[in-house]
């Protein structure tokens, strides 16, 4: 998201980085942290325990731009962060709350503000992400492993009737 607001698009260095974050923190009145992910370095991202703990540590994870699926905001909603993304994410749209899906970031100033000022708003948020965690990327997929293998049982048995039933 940084990445973005600062260049234009995907980057892998860090020009303009701190800038960006120290404009972001004064406008929203807020610390921001930031990780950088260098894409062609995957052995430089450290340990994954220490992303983990140091995301914990947060209130909100934003990322309204994104590569891939977005799996970054299942990991943040994971440990109890309000997120924020966006609407053209597979994973954004499962998990986040849909106050908190925005296009832009006018939208994304717009609706923070409606979010940080409520504690109601907050837990309503809070709770959404953890029901959609556990429907959509806990209990979903063993219900479909349950239909999967189901089926295979059902086509099993159809096989063994169908050869025990065969003229020899």
């Amino acid at each position: 998201f940084i990445m973005m607001l600062t260049h234009g698009c995907e980057a892998f260095h860090r020009e303009g980085f701190e800038e960006t974050i120290t404009l972001l923190e004064r406008k929203f009145r807020t610390p921001v942290k930031f990780r950088h992910a260098d894409y062609e370095n995957i052995i430089g991202w450290g340990d994954p325990h220490d992303y983990m703990r140091e995301m914990s540590v947060c209130s909100y994870y934003v990322n309204l731009i994104a590569c891939g699926a977005g799996q970054g905001l299942c990991d943040a909603a994971s440990l109890g962060l309000i997120c924020f993304g966006s609407p053209k994410l597979p994973y954004h749209r499962i998990i986040c709350h849909p106050l908190c899906l925005c296009r832009d970031l006018p939208e994304f100033e717009v609706r923070f503000a409606m979010v940080r000022s409520s504690r109601d708003l907050q837990q309503e948020i809070l709770s959404w992400q953890d029901t959609a965690l556990s429907d959509k990327m806990v209990y979903q997929p063993i219900r479909m492993l349950q239909a999967a293998v189901e089926k295979k049982r059902q086509q099993s048995h159809q096989a063994r009737d169908s050869r025990q039933t065969a003229p020899k």
